[in-house]
Order: C-alpha cells, then sequence, then structure tokens
C-alpha cells in the first residue's frame, strides 16, 4: 500500500523532481568556482558572490534531499494509519453486528414472554427501541468503515467502491525508555525538520560572513 501510494502522490514526485532540479543547479554553480583563495587574499569581489552561490545551491540540493525524506514520511504515516483506520472500523462493525443479533433475540423473547404473559409491554416496547438503537449503530458503523476504505482507496489509487483485503496486522511492542533527556536528544538528532531549519540559519550565517557580496 505504501508502495501504490508514493507511485502516485503528487507532493512526493514534485520533491523527487525538486532533487534532481537542486543538484542541476548546484553543479551549474560549481562551475563558476575556478579557484579557492587563501586567507587574506585580495581578489575580485564577484568570486566571493559565485561561491556564496555555491554554497547555497549545495544546501539547498541537501535540503531537498531531506524535504524529499520527510515527505516519504509523512506519506508512510498517513497510509498506515488509513490503512489501521480500515481495521478498525472493520472490527467495529462486527462488534455492531453481534449488537443487532443479540438485540434482535432480546427482542424476540420479549415478544414471546409478552405473548405468555411474563413480560410487561413496557418491556417489549424497551427490546424494540434497543433493537432499533442497534441497527442504526450498525448502519452507522457501515457508513465509517465506507468513509476509511474512500480514504484510503484514495491514497493508492483504487476506486472508491473497491473492498481490498487487509491482511497486515498492527503489532504493538512497550517502549522502554531509560533516559528521557537522551530519548529527546536521539529524535532531536535524527529529525529532518529541525536539520532543514539548522541549514537555513547556517545560510543566515554564511550570508552575514560575506563581506562583499
Amino acid at each position: 500500500a505504501i508502495k501504490m501510494a508514493l507511485e502516485r502522490d503528487e507532493s512526493f514526485k514534485i520533491a523527487e523532481a525538486e532533487v534532481d532540479r537542486s543538484k542541476y543547479l548546484r553543479d551549474a554553480a560549481a562551475e563558476k568556482i575556478s579557484f579557492i583563495p587563501a586567507a587574506g587574499t585580495t581578489y575580485d569581489p564577484t568570486f566571493e558572490k559565485n561561491w556564496y552561490e555555491f554554497l547555497q545551491a549545495d544546501l539547498n540540493w541537501q535540503m531537498s534531499k531531506k524535504s524529499l525524506e520527510v515527505a516519504r514520511d509523512a506519506l508512510v504515516v498517513k497510509v498506515s494509519k488509513a490503512y489501521w483506520d480500515v481495521q478498525v472500523a472493520e472490527e467495529e462493525l462486527k462488534t455492531k453486528k453481534l449488537a443487532e443479533q443479540q438485540a434482535l433475540l432480546n427482542l424476540q423473547n420479549a415478544r414471546i414472554g409478552f405473548l405468555v404473559g411474563t413480560v410487561s409491554r413496557t418491556d417489549v416496547i424497551t427490546a424494540e427501541e434497543r433493537y432499533e438503537q442497534a441497527k442504526a449503530g450498525v448502519l452507522a458503523a457501515q457508513h465509517a468503515l465506507d468513509d476509511a476504505y474512500n480514504a484510503f482507496n484514495r491514497l493508492i489509487g483504487l476506486d472508491p467502491g473497491q473492498r481490498p483485503i487487509l491482511v497486515d496486522a498492527p503489532s504493538y511492542e512497550p517502549i522502554e525508555v531509560t533516559d528521557i533527556d537522551a530519548e529527546v536528544g536521539r529524535i532531536v538528532e535524527s529529525s529532518p525538520t529541525i536539520w532543514l531549519a539548522e541549514q537555513q540559519i547556517t545560510l543566515k550565517k554564511w550570508t552575514t560572513d560575506m563581506a562583499f557580496y
């Protein structure tokens, strides 16, 4: 399902194309740099401009690859959630149908009891109301399942009416965190979103260091 979504998602395709585009611009900027001056050397300010543009283009290329990673991660999460939402809705529908069957049985027993004089008319009315509520619950659960399938099918490119059988079940494992600060640090260190923000700061610092440009 994730593979199908990646093959058709427009935002992911755009992120992939941006990687190629930024690589081309980075290579073009690199061709303008003919030498690296020693410290204190007097040189044409044009070089400084070319050097900055190369640094910017190279960083943009690196950032585009990170942005692609972010786009992929976001789509994987979205597809996984939609996949599991369908499974949750299926289980909910099964539960509601069992409740409807039980409510119907209770209603039938109440009507028989009323005929033989062991159940009051009020009890029959109550059983009828609960049966109607149970039927409404089944209808609502069916609509919820249809909505879940529609959302999932849109992501992977299937027609709304299709009902693929989803066999993968989510696995649950306890998370063991001995040091919360270390865990937070690990997550921050590996976050592509934070990396992108840090590189924007780096780029601004480079700008202030370019005396002539």
